[in-house]
Parts: C-alpha cells; structure tokens; sequence
C-alpha cells in the first residue's frame, strides 16, 4: 500500500537544507516495516492530500522559489496552520465509538480465544486504525517519530504553525 510522509519543520528551510532520500536510516524503515521509503514531488502530495478532506484542518500555503532554468528544480515548502482541532477530534470520537460498539457486539469469549478468528483481527485493525490511522497519511518532525493526523491534531492546538519540508513516498 503506497502512502505519504509529510516531514514538518518548526521554521522553514533554506534551499541548501533540502531533504533527500537519505533522510530516515534504513532502521526506522525497517522498524515500521516499510519495504521503500524515498522522496516524492511535494507539491503534488500536499496539493492531492490538502485540498480535500484535510482542507479543512490544516490550512496550506504554498511557499515556492521558480527556478526559470531548470522548473523540476522548484524549490517547494509549504506553510501549514493547525485550524479547527476540536471538530476533527469529534470526528474522531464518533468513529471509535461506532468502530468499539461494532466490536463489543461481536465480541464473544469463543471468538477472543479462536487466534484464527479473522472477523476479531480485522475489528481490532479497525479500532486501532480509528485513533492512529498511518495507513495513508503520516507526518515525521523534530519529536522524533512518526504520527498520524490523529496523533498530530492530539499534540498540538489551533494556530500552531508547522512548515512541510519534504514528502516520502512508502510502502509496507
């Protein structure tokens, strides 16, 4: 499955700090289990994933230095301000609580001690997926770990001010 890490910054960076594909060691890769993990076009992943659905909790401001020579060159940044934290949260309130009424009403002793049972394995994945969901979208900073949007909407407020740096392409 192909997702996207957005790599956030607490300042913008200079043209000479670009982030390539040697930024994450090969062991966190390997620790999330990832089989490729390499630098992808910026503005495309931050136009594809903010203009839809996360349009709405983060906005984005394109931060851009044409290089009239050479456009593949374009040095891309982006601007990106925390906005309405509490109604994303109650989003995703609402999931888990249908995705946990969904697995307490399957839920039998029978099935929890059935290790084959997949029914019980997905609705697990399921619940986890609702609060740390990183199967289509993560953002690696200077905390010095992976997060999801949900781990990220949790840690910060409104007008909190990131800048995404870089975007990697990944697998797992």
């Amino acid at each position: 499955m192909h997702s996207t890490i957005f790599v956030l910054n607490d300042n913008p960076i200079s043209e000479n700090d670009v982030i390539d594909d040697d930024y994450f060691s090969v062991s966190q890769i390997e620790r999330r289990g990832y089989d490729y993990c390499g630098v992808t076009n910026l503005e495309y992943e931050a136009r594809d994933y903010f203009s839809g659905y996360y349009s709405e909790f983060f906005q984005t401001e394109i931060m851009k230095t044409e290089n009239e020579d050479y456009p593949e060159d374009n040095f891309v940044q982006y601007k990106m301000t925390i906005k309405n934290r509490e109604k994303f949260m109650k989003g995703v309130y609402k999931r888990y609580r249908k995705a946990l009424k969904e697995f307490s009403n399957a839920l039998t002793l029978e099935k929890l001690l059935d290790s084959e049972d997949r029914d019980i394995h997905y609705l697990l994945y399921k619940l986890q997926c609702v609060m740390d969901d990183t199967c289509a979208l993560q953002f690696y900073s200077d905390y010095g770990d992976f997060e999801s949007p949900e781990q990220l909407m949790r840690r910060c407020k409104d007008g909190d001010v990131y800048y995404i740096v870089a975007a990697f392409d990944y697998h797992f």
